[in-house]
């Protein structure tokens, strides 16, 4: 062994040896490339690993990595690494990395050891350990590489705050090849348009107007086929090279809203996404600036989105540019807000115009999350920034924003992202109008009004003498029904009332109001009862003028007394009151239409009361029992108390209630007394056994060993047998189209392979789904007739298929809708929740359908339908994990650059394929794999070694017949796979030398082999 010696390290000195980053790396690679001799050649040497290290310091005072004291800090962490590994070889790649060898017996040991106390000086900062091992072997080829492959290591956990190291393992270089692959090609990706702008509208919560659109860059290789925007975009910040595509999408964007305006078309503001590393590289306030420049284009055509991450180590830095693109009359908008280290810093050290509230935190619809939310919002409007909210998806959703102030909304609730002509043609189609920028600044004064409040208060329109509501709070809106009928009870024309009460009488007050600027008021009485209305002007737009009204409710209180509904709000438990809804001959009752609830039965709903009230039950329930129509309305007319206990639709919670007659004439009134967690645990487990046994066989059906076809198959036999469908099948979504990828009619199971049919437009289920589940996650439909209100050729169609009742189930992947699972005509068996079963199971099936089609894609060559590269290399380490035999082949097309100079890649391409089925009829489609070009590889765990030669005689004999491909083949049989890569090594050396053999006698057609 080479003696090493202490070096001095920069201005530190650590006693390590050191090198510049622009050097090669000295004496812990020489020390390493020893130990691989010594592994090589010595089996039972003991086994060393190569570890990659550095240090991350944050330090919240200022929200920032690094710190002025950062040398000192480092120093500490040095000195206690130094501790650890003192008896090792270590080296210093730059200011914070490093790299060592050492035995990997006790190395993680060592490593959680050093991280704890690494972790004892932090003193307020965060100074966080990453580190990368990389286990060294017989086969590795250089330790450079092993380096290389223990940095990724390193990389591949530095997002994730509860790993601080990681064994590199086979796999972890795809992702880098990747980026390699982009940072490699995104100049010609820009040049050749392979990069494209996609456009998503920005809609109005107020007006349903679009107010703006998002551009959003998209890649579609001709190699790698579609890149995700999340890898390429953060390849591209990660190498500071994002600029490139954000000067290029601005571009693109100015041109077209240019061609728009010359088009004489309207046009909206553009928001824009400009990257930390924008910063670094160029000056994004000038290119912005000159791009509408150079184009005459109004400023306030583009605004800038930048990511709360961008604030976290450039604070006087990113105050100067936004005070600059507010200078050029440029908005800034904060994106993903809520997803960084310290959100209400950056709100409170920046002047941002609008917040846009991460998609993340909108999907989580639990009682915190819309806490955050509402509070969010509020916020905002205290500090005079605007709010939107993105990744609207349901119905529910947008009603929910809605009713807290959010401004704008953005989602696929209205769009995906789309191309330029697409997207147009899609606004067109849809017929939602665009905002001037007049009418946007209208509407921007009145967003940042704040009325949801405890007092009552509504947002009230005036154009041309005719008030409009467009918004009221939720106290606003439960006396507004009071004063209502008070109204009508005593006002002979009820034009006005239907409008806005007292909308005449209001309008000289809304006048003095715009004279005056100031706030105004009027009291009107009826029937001993005053009515006090406060009126302020907020915002006007040519002949509309906007007011924010306010309801003195205190003269209510005292008229009603204890008829009004608000005083059942003192019952401790939750409270109803429904009125019957008749038939035309009012023989029959059809329906509950509720006229009260109190707060805690809306809460344990988890709905709004304006959500509830004045909605019938079976609007909100479709698929509820009907004794929740006839039990009610047999206590009211019999005038009988019915108790029970059962479960609450509404509720979805186990109860007991009571109904009676209620004081007010023609309802009848609920009081519930929600069962506690065990109580309604037991009943809930007492009828839903046999639901949950059969989500438990789905689950362990789709997480068994059966191949994918087979466990389909499976899972649909299991869910037919109780559910009885007609038509239980799968609809996959393929970009507009969806298509019947499993399904079974009765015993009948067909999956996609065995079917041709074509599928059908998505937007038709998009139709069914705005109509028919618009307060569910889930479609369900029970009477056909009302298909007809979506399209007389949709009812049609389910006509013809005699559909008389119909579920789809969505399921999604990574936030986006890959398909439905459908049932026609369900006939369960009694026990069954088919509700809560298919909504479960649709879970696990997506999950599952997904995993499939990503491992198809990632694993699938699609030229000769085998396993691909990929594929082989993970079977080949799961392989080695397992003791059993292993068949191996190794094939080789002879002569495959002649075939496609001569014949064309067409010709050559058929050459492939054709291999690749001559080796799966013999050897079993799953176990072949295309390794390369013009490469295969079979590989057959756990069979006989007699029977694999009998396979490979097969083969032998037919590759002298006429109609075999022109392939040189090697085989081994491997006893254990243990030996698998040394076997696999046997088996392609006699391909070589088979392939020697054919082409010295390069006139005969066939292979020759090599005995």
């Amino acid at each position: 062994m080479r003696s090493y010696s202490v070096i001095e390290d920069g201005n530190m000195k650590t006693g390590w040896y050191g090198f510049s980053t622009l050097s090669v790396v000295g004496d812990v690679l020489g020390y390493a490339d020893e130990i691989l001799g010594e592994i090589k050649a010595d089996f039972d040497y003991p086994k060393h690993s190569l570890v990659y290290f550095d240090f991350d310091i944050f330090d919240p005072s200022t929200n920032s990595y690094g710190t002025k004291d950062k040398n000192r800090y480092l120093e500490d962490a040095f000195s206690v690494v130094h501790d650890f590994f003192k008896d090792e070889h270590i080296s210093r790649l730059s200011v914070d990395k490093y790299i060592f060898c050492s035995e990997t017996f006790g190395l993680i040991e060592k490593l959680e050891k050093l991280n704890a106390a690494v972790h004892s000086l932090q003193n307020g900062e965060l100074i966080r350990l990453n580190a990368g091992i990389y286990n060294m072997s017989a086969d590795d080829i250089a330790v450079m590489i092993d380096c290389d492959l223990a940095k990724i290591a390193c990389d591949h956990i530095r997002n994730d705050p509860d790993r601080f190291y990681c064994v590199y393992k086979p796999g972890f270089d795809k992702t880098d090849a990747l980026e390699g692959y982009i940072l490699d090609n995104v100049d010609s990706a820009i040049a050749s348009g392979n990069i494209e702008v996609y456009y998503q509208p920005i809609i109005r919560t107020l007006s349903g107007r679009v107010a703006g659109v998002e551009a959003l860059a998209r890649w579609t290789d001709p190699v790698k086929g579609v890149i995700l925007p999340l890898r390429f975009i953060g390849a591209l910040e990660n190498n500071g090279l994002s600029y490139k595509v954000d000067e290029y999408i601005v571009s693109k964007v100015a041109d077209s809203l240019r061609n728009q305006l010359d088009a004489g078309k309207e046009v909206v503001p553009v928001s824009v996404n400009i990257s930390k590393s924008d910063f670094d590289a160029t000056d994004p306030v000038k290119m912005i600036v000159d791009s509408l420049n150079e184009r005459n284009l109004d400023h306030h055509l583009i605004n800038v989105e930048v990511s709360e991450k961008v604030f976290i180590d450039s604070t006087e830095h990113m105050k100067d540019a936004i005070e600059r693109f507010h200078k050029e009359g440029i908005k800034v908008t904060i994106d993903d807000y809520g997803t960084g280290y310290s959100s209400l810093n950056v709100i409170k050290d920046y002047d941002f115009d609008e917040l846009k509230i991460d998609m993340e935190l909108l999907h989580s619809t639990g009682k915190k999350a819309r806490t955050i939310i509402i509070s969010t919002i509020k916020m905002a409007k205290e500090l005079g920034i605007h709010t939107v909210a993105e990744g609207v998806e349901t119905d529910e959703q947008l009603r929910f924003l809605k009713s807290t102030g959010c401004e704008k909304v953005q989602g696929y609730y209205y769009s995906e992202p789309q191309s330029m002509n697409v997207f147009y043609q899609h606004l067109a189609d849809i017929n939602i109008p665009s905002e001037n920028k007049a009418i946007s600044e209208f509407y921007d004064k009145i967003g940042l009004v704040d009325i949801i409040s405890s007092q009552a208060m509504a947002l009230v329109g005036l154009n041309r003498n005719r008030f409009k509501k467009l918004f009221s709070n939720v106290v606003y809106q439960q006396y507004e029904k009071s004063l209502l009928e008070e109204l009508r009870a005593n006002v002979v024309d009820h034009t006005e009332i239907d409008e806005f009460p007292y909308g005449l009488d209001l309008l000289d007050t809304a006048y003095k109001a715009i004279e005056s600027k100031e706030t105004e008021y009027i009291t009107f009485d009826s029937t001993g009862c005053q009515f006090k209305f406060s009126v302020v002007l907020i915002s006007s737009y040519d002949d509309y003028n906007m007011f924010l009204v306010g309801l003195d409710v205190s003269s209510f209180e005292k008229r009603y007394g204890m008829i009004m509904p608000d005083s059942y709000e003192d019952v401790p438990v939750p409270f109803a009151i429904y009125r019957p809804v008749m038939n035309e001959d009012k023989s029959k009752v059809v329906d509950m239409k509720y006229v009260f609830i109190n707060r805690r039965y809306a809460d344990e709903a988890g709905k709004s009361p304006e959500d509830i009230v004045g909605k019938t039950y079976l609007q909100l329930y479709p698929e509820s029992e009907k004794k929740w129509i006839e039990i009610p309305y047999q206590a009211m007319v019999n005038n009988k108390i019915v108790k029970e206990k059962m479960f609450i639709d509404s509720l979805g919670k186990w109860a007991e209630f009571t109904i009676m007659p209620s004081s007010i004439p023609g309802c009848c009134s609920v009081a519930l007394n929600v069962l506690d967690e065990k109580t309604s645990r037991k009943e809930q487990i007492a009828q839903n056994t046999i639901t949950d046994d059969v989500i438990v066989s789905v689950a362990k059906v789709l997480n068994g060993d059966k191949r994918f076809h087979e466990a389909m198959k499976d899972v649909f036999y299991r869910v037919q047998h109780v559910v009885n469908a007609d038509h239980l099948f799968i609809m996959k979504k393929n970009e507009s189209i969806l298509n019947n990828a499993y399904e079974c009619y009765g015993e009948d199971i067909m999956l996609e392979d065995d079917k041709v049919e074509e599928g059908i437009p998505y937007e038709v289920v998009d139709k069914l789904w705005r109509k028919f589940a618009r307060n569910k996650t889930y479609i369900f439909i029970n009477d056909i007739e009302k298909v007809k209100a979506v399209g007389e050729e949709i009812y049609e169609g389910f006509k013809s298929q005699k559909i008389e009742q119909f579920y789809a189930f969505p399921f999604y992947s990574r936030a986006e809708l890959t398909g439905y699972l459908c049932a026609i005509n369900c006939k369960p068996i009694k026990e069954i929740d088919i509700k809560r079963l298919f909504e479960t199971i649709s879970f696990f099936i997506g999950a599952y359908i997904s995993n499939h089609d990503y491992e198809q894609l990632i694993n699938y060559d699609a030229l000769t339908k085998v396993n691909n590269r990929n594929a082989f290399i993970d079977k080949e380490e799961d392989l080695m994990e397992k003791e059993v035999s292993v068949g191996i082949v190794i094939a080789d097309l002879n002569g495959l650059k002649e075939v496609n100079d001569n014949g064309g890649h067409m010709m050559g391409d058929s050459f492939i394929k054709n291999t690749a089925d001559f080796l799966a009829e013999i050897y079993g489609r799953q176990y072949v794999y295309r390794t390369g070009g013009d490469e295969f590889a079979v590989l057959i765990p756990s069979i006989d070694e007699y029977i694999f030669k009998e396979k490979n005689e097969q083969i032998l004999n037919e590759l002298n017949g006429e109609k075999a491909p022109n392939i040189s083949v090697g085989f081994e049989w491997c006893s254990n796979a243990s030996e698998l890569k040394w076997c696999i090594k046997k088996a392609d050396d006699m391909m070589y030398k088979n392939k020697a053999i054919y082409y010295t006698k390069h006139d005969r057609r066939h292979t020759h082999i090599y005995n």
